[in-house]
């Protein structure tokens, strides 16, 4: 019996060995021969894509000089969650940085902001939860929520690199040892953040981590509710501690979530905690390389330094009126950056990979990859030199005569090519515009005069030596409109030279309304130049007092001598233009040329001239005239003679709309006068010092860009320039000495738009 026992209980042994070693293999073979086959057992495959972020391109002048790039930089980051003492880590840190630590400490101390509980809220929710807004617990803003975006990690996917992680961490706003417990879910699919701001999602994709995507949504549009960090919506010690949000805020809160899923409590309570604030941006990335060090040589492990991309501006504030600039996510803000922001920023790529629920990559499935488009390099038409010479002499006029603000305009004007957009206010008054030479409209004045006797002589309807009589005025209607002074015996030529309005009304009489305005919009006064600024470019007009447009007698006279109607600077420099170019009117443009990164030519700008808008006779006529303004010893320009080169101009006087209808004073100019290189104008708004005409107050600033312009680019000079020189210098001293005596009287009288001025800026 007992040896019959024992032989049963070795069997029954065996057979459990038996049991338990098929048990193992089975789950041997399950674990690691067939895992993926029971771990995916539908076989369901996922894309998992990747946004490959492109560098952005640099703006360059016509030579290649660097005007705007984007170069290496770094950034210093706290994390005030692990900071005990904020006054003495700002003590540590003060010397590092560079900064003082009373700047520092409020940052190191500020451990909550609002968190936001929920976008898409309708207005009777947040009239529900009105005692809650007047408690100051929650906040609203009426921000309108079109997509709601989702930060979503594939765990098995992110590098274990601990510098990625920590960037990452930064980035998202969450204690490192947070991110690594969320990386650490044996999950397919990890939520870091639910509805992030665009900002945010901008920062992550330029970071570039593997295993990080961005998934979006529609959200309904309506009002986004906070809630607020204060003593109400807290336990005691919550605002010097870990938060703990009232049960009885939160037990209120709940018709927020009708129609949603309600987050956690704890979900809350993290979103109100600060985990990563600047503390200094935009610094070198040698320095901050420097700081690194620093940092981990003192142990100091609530400040990191991440690498970022800063835009920088090689050639200081040269032209940066006309240039803009980027905001802290390298997107333009204004000016040329923001114009050719598209060309710039080029467009993001992205690699997709098939992966299974565990975010592993499929190897036999193809890799889809689309390389970004990085941003073209935008070369400009604009010469940083001659942008210095224009810069510096406006500067110069603007303080001379201490003026508000003055600005030049230096083109091309065969091929229509902007050389220079300088834009300057005065110092001891700064005023900020884009770019007054695109966006403040004012009267041409004088300045219009050459271009309504080319009008004419198209038509037929006066030439250069066309007799006329000035007494000083003449009667329009029932009006006198009054000239500078008696001319007496004039011609087409003498009425341009000595800036005639008597000359100017009789030959406007001779075309009336319907001759003189279709030529002036042919000259493109009144429509956008081509320059590609559409955004900051005003446009031209006439005003009538009456809705068919029709023009009286006394606007047809006015209208002659610049007066009543409005001009953008850079209008009147493209209509000048085709003066001196055989009576084209040129397309302005700022663009050259597109290069991509491995300086490949991607575009071109058009060379063609323009619509022909007069008769190359008329244009060499009226170029005639305007020479007389400058070399003629009676011109109105004569101050403005070069001994270097032979140039024409005209002089003129005007109100500027929306500044307070200040006075304007200004001078357009070319040289060389045979083959023209340069068309110019100079304005200067409200001078106070010294008499307000555009001769002396824009004539030798014109004279200065020009003469250097020409010399930079290599334009001989006239035979025996430089003896005379000396002698011109001194004619134009002493004729600039004799045109201002005293400085004008601030009672001087303002001109009357509706009828002619009657002191002598206003005439010229």
């Amino acid at each position: 019996m007992r040896g019959g026992s024992i032989s049963r209980l070795n069997w029954l042994r065996r057979a459990l060995l038996v049991v338990v070693l098929v048990l193992a293999a089975r789950l041997t073979w399950v674990q690691f021969v067939a895992r993926d086959r029971y771990f995916n057992p539908t076989g369901i495959r996922y894309t998992q894509r990747t946004t490959l972020l492109p560098a952005k391109g640099e703006l360059r002048d016509r030579n290649g000089r660097v005007l705007a790039r984007n170069i290496d930089s770094a950034s210093i980051y706290c994390n005030p969650q692990v900071v005990v003492d904020p006054a003495a880590a700002a003590a540590r840190l003060s010397p590092i940085l560079d900064e003082p630590p009373e700047k520092l400490e409020p940052l190191l101390a500020k451990r909550l902001r609002r968190a936001r509980l929920r976008t898409d809220v309708d207005p009777a929710t947040v009239a529900a939860l009105r005692p809650l807004f007047d408690a100051g617990i929650l906040s609203v803003t009426d921000d309108v929520a079109t997509v709601r975006r989702t930060i979503v990690a594939h765990p098995t996917q992110i590098s274990t690199d601990p510098e990625v992680r920590t960037r990452l961490a930064l980035i998202l706003g969450l204690p490192p040892e947070e991110l690594a417990n969320l990386l650490a879910e044996p999950l397919q699919r990890v939520v870091l953040l639910d509805e992030v701001e665009p900002t945010l999602v901008e920062q992550v994709e330029r970071l570039g981590v593997e295993g990080i995507s961005i998934e979006t949504q529609e959200a309904t549009p309506g009002q986004t509710v906070y809630l607020n960090p204060v003593d109400a919506a807290l336990e005691p010690g919550s605002l010097s501690g870990s938060p703990e949000i009232r049960t009885a805020v939160w037990d209120a809160l709940e018709p927020l979530w009708a129609g949603a899923t309600k987050p956690s409590v704890s979900t809350i309570a993290r979103r109100l905690k600060v985990y990563s604030l600047s503390l200094k941006r935009e610094v070198p990335a040698l320095l901050g390389e420097a700081i690194r060090a620093r940092l981990a040589a003192e142990e100091i492990e609530y400040a990191s330094v991440v690498r970022e991309s800063t835009r920088e501006y090689p050639q200081g504030e040269l032209g940066r009126s006309l240039l803009g600039a980027v905001d802290p996510d390298e997107q333009g803000t204004g000016g040329l950056e923001l114009t050719y922001n598209y060309l710039l920023s080029g467009q993001s790529g992205w690699h997709e990979v098939t992966v299974d629920p565990r975010g592993r990559p499929i190897l036999q499935e193809r890799l889809t990859r689309v390389e970004p488009r990085h941003g073209y390099n935008v070369e400009l038409t604009l010469d940083a030199t001659i942008q210095s010479y224009a810069e510096e002499a406006v500067l110069g006029a603007v303080t001379e005569f201490d003026a508000d603000w003055g600005l030049a305009v230096v083109v091309d004007p065969f091929s229509g090519e902007v050389l220079a957009l300088a834009d300057i206010a005065n110092p001891e008054r700064p005023v900020r515009n884009a770019s007054r030479s695109l966006g403040t409209p004012y009267e041409p004045g004088s300045i219009l005069k050459p271009l309504v006797v080319a009008a004419a002589m198209d038509e037929g309807l006066t030439s250069s030596n066309d007799p006329f009589y000035c007494g000083g005025g003449m009667v329009v209607g029932n009006r006198r409109l009054s000239c500078i002074r008696h001319h007496g015996a004039e011609t087409t030529y003498g009425g341009v030279r000595d800036s005639c309005n008597v000359v100017m009304m009789q030959i406007a009489q001779r075309m009336g309304q319907a001759k003189l305005e279709p030529q002036l919009r042919r000259y493109g006064l009144f429509e956008r130049t081509g320059i590609g600024l559409a955004s900051q470019e005003s446009l031209g007009a006439i005003f009538v007092n009456n809705n068919e447009g029709r023009w009286g007698l006394l606007k047809t006279a006015t209208v002659s001598y610049g007066k009543g109607i409005q001009v953008s600077s850079i209008g009147l420099v493209r209509a000048y233009s085709a003066l001196l170019n055989g009576g084209r009117l040129p397309d302005l443009h700022l663009i050259r040329r597109l290069v991509d990164r491995e300086g490949r030519l991607v575009s071109e700008a058009p060379t063609d001239g323009g619509p022909q808008v007069m008769s190359s006779d008329t244009a060499d006529a009226v170029k005639e005239m305007l020479r007389g303004v400058i070399a003629d010893p009676k011109g109105t320009g004569k101050i403005a003679a070069s001994a270097l080169y032979d140039l024409g101009g005209k002089t003129g006087t005007s109100v500027a709309y929306g500044t307070g209808d200040s006075r304007v004073v200004s001078m357009t100019g070319y040289g060389p006068h045979e083959q023209p290189r340069l068309m110019v104008l100079v304005s200067v708004c409200e001078p106070r010092r010294g008499p307000r005409w555009g001769g002396v107050t824009c004539g030798p600033a014109l004279r200065t860009i020009i003469e250097r312009s020409l010399q930079y680019l290599g334009q001989p000079a006239n035979p025996g320039a430089a003896e005379a020189q000396a002698k011109a210098s001194e004619a134009a001293a002493a004729a600039l000495a004799a045109a201002r005596p005293e400085p004008a009287s601030e009672a001087e009288p303002e001109a009357d738009t509706t009828t002619a001025p009657t002191t002598e800026e206003d005439a010229e």
